[in-house]
This record gives structure tokens, sequence and C-alpha cells, in this order.
């Protein structure tokens, strides 16, 4: 019987990763990994290098004990944002610039979970 899959290829991210999303969040086709890291309080953001792979990571600061993280646009620019749900009362909002960065906005809350969807449409 043959392997289903090719032996496994770690990368790292920050510590305790409780959250995961495999999505492309820079539009250049390949998807990306981002996870919410409750124990250094940051997400991390590995993007797909287009081999199966991901490039190192890139890790954000988010509100204390990120649990959730979702994407959506929030900003209406065409480009996935990600919104973390901390259990230290906040939402972190990060904007992404299209190039696998973003810049960090954080708004006060007071949340565990967090779903992004368009309401009003």
């Amino acid at each position: 019987m043959s392997d289903i899959f090719a032996p496994a290829v770690s990368y790292q991210v920050g510590r305790y990763p409780i959250s995961l999303s495999v999505i492309d969040v820079n539009g250049d086709g390949n998807p990306d990994a981002l996870t919410a890291n409750i124990d250094n309080n940051s997400v991390s953001v590995l993007l797909g290098n287009g081999n199966g792979g991901f490039t190192s990571r890139q890790d954000y600061e988010v509100g204390y004990g990120p649990q959730r993280l979702s994407l959506a646009d929030v900003n209406l620019d065409g480009k996935l944002d990600m919104v973390v749900a901390s259990f230290g009362n906040s939402i972190s909002i990060l904007l992404c610039n299209g190039q696998g960065s973003s810049s960090y906005k954080s708004i006060d809350l007071g949340t565990y979970a967090i779903v992004a969807t368009d309401v009003n449409t």
C-alpha cells in the first residue's frame, strides 16, 4: 500500500497556536496559513511559496489571549483583512496591504469568538 501523504514538514509559528486558517491573503493564488497564538498574544502569517510550502512567519501583536480569527474585507478595499477575538476584552483588526503585511488597529469590546460577514446587503 502506498502512502497517501508526503512526509510532514513543520513550520514555526507563535507559542500555543489555538486557531488556524488557510486562505490566500495576498492575492497571489497560493494558500497562506494564519494562526492565532494564545501564549504570546500574536497571530502568525506564513505566505504560500507556490511549491506547497510556506515562507518564514511574520508575527503581529494582537489583544491578550487571542482565541479565534476570521477574514473579511473590513475596509472594502478588495483585500482580506484579519479580525481576531481575544480573551482580553478586545477585537484586533489587521488591515491587509496586499503584500502579506498589515497595519494594526485594536477595538476593546469584550469577546470570545468572531465571525465576519456582510450583514447589510
